[in-house]
Order: C-alpha cells, then structure tokens, then sequence
C-alpha cells in the first residue's frame, strides 16, 4: 500500500521542481521529469493556483509565453505547502488519528473532526 496518493505524491514534486531552480518551466520540462503526464501536471496546476504566500499573493504563477514558476519570498517554506497538501490525505488522516486519538471511530476520523486536527490547525 502506497502511503501518498499519486495526485499528493505529483504536487509535492511540482513543488519541490519549482523550488529547485528560479527559473520558468514548461509544462513539457515538467513531465519529462516523470513527475506526470502533460494533462495531468496542468489540471494539478490549475488546482494549485490557490495556494498563497503569506503576502497574499498567488504561490504557482502561470503566464501563457513564460510557463510556470513558483514566487520566490523570503519567507517561502515549501514544507507548509506539503503538509498541507498531505492533510488531505487519507492514509496520512488515518495514521494521525491511530497515533493522537483515542477512542474515535474510523468514521470520525475520515471526517476530519478530531480534536487534534482543531486543536493543531493554524
């Protein structure tokens, strides 16, 4: 059993491709780094489109001539964005729930209602 869904799995690798170099890509240069397939790298874009900086502004920037890029800030932390992105995971719901919730159904769980999660979300 994979831990991390395929979707999960290419946006963390989208990022972390961004984040590698400062520089714009192609959706092409994208795929050829077997993250995932043209049309399924661009619908992931275009999913990613709102996720923000801490000034607001949109993370993933995508212009028709340039390509893709991630905005550089001083305070870019890619692992936020990860975490994030694993949050909606539900092996990675489950796991939590097994380690930090007693006496919770799976049901529970896979609502995302457990008191840690509200405890813990910022």
């Amino acid at each position: 059993m994979e831990l991390i869904d395929n979707k999960s799995r290419r946006w963390i690798n989208i990022l972390k491709l961004l984040v590698s170099q400062n520089k714009w890509w192609t959706l092409q240069e994208i795929s050829k780094k077997k993250i995932g397939s043209v049309r399924a790298i661009q619908s992931d874009l275009e999913q990613m489109k709102s996720f923000q900086t801490e000034d607001g502004e949109p993370l993933i920037r995508m212009k028709p001539r340039q390509g893709i890029s991630i905005c550089f800030t001083q305070t870019l932390r890619v692992d936020y964005y990860i975490k994030e992105i694993l949050k909606d995971n539900i092996e990675i719901r489950l796991i939590e729930g097994i380690f930090f919730e007693q006496n919770m159904s799976f049901y529970e769980w896979m609502d995302g209602r457990s008191q840690y999660q509200q405890i813990h979300a910022v």
